[in-house]
């Protein structure tokens, strides 16, 4: 091989680094460390020539076996042996250090010409045929010849060896399958830009929803293989109709199935939409929209379904509701209120909190959180305190009143003293570093609120699932929390602010995830509580479905909890135990019907296991209460919770029916 060919090949050496090309000029302040360099090659080669190594790079290489390398000549002032024993060792150094070289030379010019695009997009006829798949697929791509060299010179001499067939490297792309002809460009949408170039309520204009349909359902996908959760079979498509039907009121067909776009269109129409309006309704406020009119039931659930018909943006209707302005306001205050009678018990509050704050206010009337660290009782009372001084009730209705009066609003500590609440809303809470002292302000400032979007979006994925999609770690059952699930969550809230607020385009996202199509694990269908661990964490990750639950009333519960102990509850609402009295007389007959098939009948350990440090039975299951969202332990509860003690029933199971007659 010529001295220019092995200088490009290997370190691309100037012509200036050999003595007949030395130019001092040319070479400037660099002169002494070529010369060095030169000398130190004569020095330990014999050459300032390196030799050419080429062929045993390659070889070694390609673990093909090495032939003879060129002889070094010996500097002719040295004896033999001498000259043997030095150009050994050199040989040895040059030998590692230029086959580091020339490796990592071949290695960048190699890899330099194969890249590979890191995103595959997919059609969604390729995604449906492996819907619960990983979202993450593996993408192995032929060998392909290379047909020129590492120099890019096709005359070398060891031409055979540089055009040998090379593996390129092998990736792990993401997929993003997305409908034929939807397939969007990164240029333009916002969904496929850098997060720190997104602009939220903004973007336009807005992505398909069969393509945001379909990396969401990616997303659920790469969530459930995240945390080593395989999902549940499919459910038949009838199954799936009436699931949706029972949880929404719309009844879909089988071609609407996990299509986004045909649910939304069905979701719009007139009757679907206030059909749907009112479960919600039901929903975030817990059934108190029973407590309206007719007259004002309907004015309210046609406020929502025109959000649902993608007709007009909930957050602006919310905001309205909130100060006043909205001709539905006071039906809306009144239905989150339901029974209450006042608003320092709390239940308005709480309700409102998860609404519109995305804020959980079960565990902190009494004394800060200690289980998630994040809630405050003084913030409890705060919200409490404003909607005291804003809000008058008469006559079984909440109005907003500008001109109520300022009156302080005491509340306990925990170790016995008072304090006054600060009427208004934290700002933590309104992720804002001021906090709000009118019903005016705050409502100003749920219009594209955050906070507003994701309370909604949770509302409405445990309408359809039962709980929340990010659920709180007090509660008996919610999804693992990571990473994969906050990017869900984003994602869709992300898409309802950028959608102006359209919950038809929401829930149609919601209905369309491989989430709503699971089937219901055999295990959980025969025993709830019982060797189903394996389903239940299916469940809780949405991986499964749930069996439907039974919708019972208290009084019915209470009654199956009294028979599966030999008892009954009496029309006083007192327990009558059946037991064998004096000379054989049995007492009251007890009811034999079968009990309902989520009735727990034993259990292995408690509803939650923050109740563990509470050592008094009565104590636990007035915090279960307080889980559900009461403000005290029903008092026919706790007469049956004496009942079960006196019955000899294990502590686990007792406080496991507690929760079922409770929640």
């Amino acid at each position: 091989m010529r001295r220019s060919e092995t200088r490009t090949t290997f370190i691309m050496m100037p012509d200036s680094i050999h003595p007949e090309n030395n130019n001092d000029d040319a070479i400037g302040d660099d002169a002494p460390d070529e010369r060095a360099f030169d000398a130190l090659l004569i020095e330990a080669m014999g050459t300032s020539e390196p030799p050419d190594l080429t062929f045993q790079i390659l070889s070694r290489l390609r673990q093909e076996p090495v032939a003879t390398a060129r002889t070094v000549r010996p500097i002719a002032s040295e004896s033999p042996a001498s000259s043997q024993r030095r150009s050994s060792k050199g040989m040895l150094g040059w030998c590692v250090a230029l086959a580091a070289l020339a490796a990592s030379v071949v290695g960048i010019v190699w890899m330099r010409g194969n890249h590979s695009p890191a995103i595959q997009i997919a059609t969604a006829s390729q995604d449906a045929s492996n819907e619960t798949s990983s979202a993450v697929a593996v993408d192995i791509p032929p060998k392909s010849p290379v047909p020129t060299d590492a120099t890019g010179n096709n005359e070398t001499g060891n031409n055979d060896l540089l055009r040998a067939p090379r593996t390129r490297p092998e990736g792990i792309p993401m997929t993003l399958p997305v409908a034929v002809g939807d397939t969007p460009s990164s240029e333009g949408n916002p969904l496929l830009a850098p997060e720190a170039t997104r602009n939220p309520g903004q973007w336009s204009p807005l992505p398909a929803i069969t393509w945001v349909a379909q990396r969401s359902g990616n997303e659920m996908l790469a969530y459930w293989a995240a945390i080593g959760i395989r999902p549940a079979d499919q459910a038949s498509d009838q199954q799936v109709i009436d699931r949706v039907k029972r949880s929404s009121g719309i009844e879909l067909s089988i071609a609407d199935l996990a299509n986004a776009k045909s649910i939304q269109e069905r979701i719009a129409t007139d009757d679907d939409s206030k059909a749907v309006a009112g479960r919600w309704l039901a929903h975030v406020t817990d059934g108190g929209i029973d407590q309206l009119s007719p007259e004002n039931r309907s004015r309210l659930v046609n406020d929502v379904a025109k959000s649902f018909a993608g007709q007009s943006p909930l957050d602006h209707t919310v905001a309205q509701w909130i100060d006043g302005r909205g001709e539905s306001s006071s039906a809306f205050y009144t239905a989150m209120a339901g029974s209450s009678k006042s608003v320092t018990d709390g239940v308005l509050a709480r309700r409102l909190a998860s609404l519109t704050l995305n804020a959980d206010l079960r565990c902190t009337r009494c004394h800060d959180s200690y289980i998630e660290g994040s809630g405050r009782q003084a913030d409890y009372w705060s919200l409490v305190g404003l909607l005291d001084q804003s809000l008058v009730r008469n006559k079984n209705q909440w109005t907003v009143t500008p001109s109520a009066p300022s009156k302080p609003l005491f509340y306990d500590l925990i170790d016995g003293r008072r304090r006054v609440a600060t009427a208004g809303v934290p700002g933590r809470w309104l992720a804002e570093d001021d906090a709000t002292d009118s019903l005016a302000d705050w409502s100003s400032r749920l219009v594209g609120s955050p906070q507003l979007a994701t309370g909604i979006v949770n509302s409405l994925w445990e309408m359809v699932h039962g709980q929340p999609l990010r659920g709180r770690v007090v509660d008996p059952m919610n999804a693992p929390h990571n990473d994969a699930l906050s990017s869900l969550e984003s994602f869709l809230v992300d898409d309802l602010r950028n959608s102006n607020f359209d919950l038809g385009r929401s829930l149609a996202l919601i209905l369309a995830s491989p989430a709503n199509n699971r089937a219901v694990p055999q295990s959980l269908e025969d025993a709830w509580v019982i060797e189903n661990a394996e389903a239940k964490a299916a469940a809780e990750a949405f991986a499964a479905a749930l069996p439907e639950k039974s919708n019972l009333p208290l009084t019915r519960r209470l009654d199956e909890a009294m028979r599966a102990i030999g008892a009954k509850l009496g029309d006083d609402g007192k327990i009558a135990l059946a037991q064998i009295g004096e000379n054989g007389v049995k007492g009251p007959k007890v009811n034999a019907d079968s009990l309902s098939w989520d009735f727990p009948d034993r259990a292995q350990a408690l509803p939650v296991q923050w109740l563990l440090p509470i050592e008094d039975s009565t104590e636990r299951a007035r915090h279960l209460a307080y889980l559900a969202g009461l403000n005290e332990l029903p008092k026919p509860v706790e007469r049956a919770l004496s009942a079960m003690k006196a019955a000899a029933v294990d502590e686990t199971t007792l406080q496991t029916r507690v929760w079922w007659m409770v929640k």
